[in-house]
């Protein structure tokens, strides 16, 4: 069952995902709403929530693209940065920046990713 800490996000605060070791297993990381069900949402759908897919560099929940997104590959440092005093994401791979993913961000987010296997995880860390 998927389980979500509550580590609210106020203002600015980065985080970065290293990638698993699955290549063919995506792994959706970004920011959420507090109030969203974890157990029983569906990441693909709600609105108000920002996920990376390192398949193709765009942005779920509408996997839209952003000027700057491109893939990532198994060993890749994504690193991502919330800047609500700007209101915008900014999304880096392997410390380069390659740009903002959403714009016009305000309210409460918390950090998030989406795992497709039993048995997957990923390490979210303050960078």
């Amino acid at each position: 069952m998927p389980e979500m800490v509550d580590y609210r996000v106020t203002h600015g605060r980065e985080a970065r995902l290293d990638l698993p070791p699955r290549p063919t297993n995506p792994v959706h990381f970004g920011v959420i709403r507090p109030t969203w069900d974890v157990a029983g949402g569906n990441a693909q759908r709600p609105e108000g929530h920002y996920l990376y897919d390192p398949t193709d560099g765009l942005c779920m929940p509408a996997r839209k693209p952003w000027a700057g997104s491109e893939g990532a590959e198994v060993g890749d440092r994504i690193g991502l940065l919330l800047d609500l005093d700007a209101g915008c994401l900014t999304v880096f791979k392997n410390e380069k920046r390659l740009g903002v993913m959403a714009e016009g961000l305000t309210g409460e987010f918390v950090w998030a990713a989406t795992l497709l296997y039993a048995g997957d995880s990923a390490r979210i860390a303050s960078a």
